[in-house]
């Protein structure tokens, strides 16, 4: 792995891991795991999640179940083919959430009575860059989005963009970078500011599918990948606003 500096505040919002399962799982399973949640994690259920079904009319339909501790600061999101693991707002080290996730999907698989195959798994860290009044985000990142006169018509143009880039380590691997500009508010809607929202997320997909204790060394593949990517997004002037 290679070394980078250690961000004594770092940008990050949001960490989700996910898997998804060859088998979609049983309603038995699900009811079982969150009585499991329920009484010895002290996790609550907030509410199902959602799916958007352009099959249907473009409808939302209810896919799965939420579930959040007591702290608010963990989110569980389980449907019949797919677990995804949130932890919000303050960081926590990579190697006590994966475990913390690992350990959820073992007891998702002590209630199938089966071992559970994954078909992929990803790893996703979302980054909130903070403009100061006044500073715009050039010269934060090593790229660029650049208007040319055709669009001087245009006023409030949203800066957007997306890259896709191979893992060069694993096969069947790829990291996505999200780069939004954006506005932030404070719990009323009252703008206190603008930043960036840089979103990687890594993901494995092989072709074979794997054990769980098999996605928890690819889940160490996928963070070095994210690593390297965020590194090489930022220069060295954002860096400096986090060490």
């Amino acid at each position: 792995m290679a070394k980078y500096i250690e961000l004594k505040n770092t940008p990050i919002k949001e960490i989700v891991f996910a898997l998804s399962f060859e088998e979609n799982l049983n309603s038995d399973v699900i009811s079982s795991f969150k009585e499991t949640l329920l009484e010895e994690f002290q996790y609550k259920e907030v509410g199902p999640s959602y799916t958007f079904d352009v099959s249907d009319e473009n409808s939302v339909k209810p896919s799965g179940f939420l579930f959040k501790n007591d702290k608010n600061n963990k989110i569980i999101n389980l449907k019949r083919g797919r677990i995804s693991f949130h932890k919000l707002e303050c960081y926590e080290s990579f190697e006590s959430l994966c475990n913390e996730f690992i350990k959820f999907c073992q007891i998702l698989e002590k209630k199938s009575g089966k071992e559970i195959k994954a078909a992929n798994c990803s790893l996703r860290y979302l980054n909130l860059i903070e403009l100061e009044k006044g500073e715009k985000e050039d010269g934060l990142f090593n790229f660029q989005i650049k208007f040319y006169d055709t669009f001087s018509e245009y006023k409030d143009v949203s800066k957007f963009f997306r890259l896709k880039i191979p893992n060069n380590i694993k096969n069947n691997s790829e990291g996505t970078i999200t780069f939004a500009l954006m506005i932030r508010e404070d719990e009323n809607k009252n703008k206190i500011g603008e930043g960036v929202m840089l979103d990687i997320q890594t993901i494995i997909d092989d072709e074979v599918f794997k054990s769980i204790e098999e996605c928890k060394k690819d889940f160490k593949i996928l963070r070095d990948f994210k690593n390297d990517l965020f590194f090489k997004s930022v220069t060295e002037k954002t860096i400096a606003k986090y060490l």
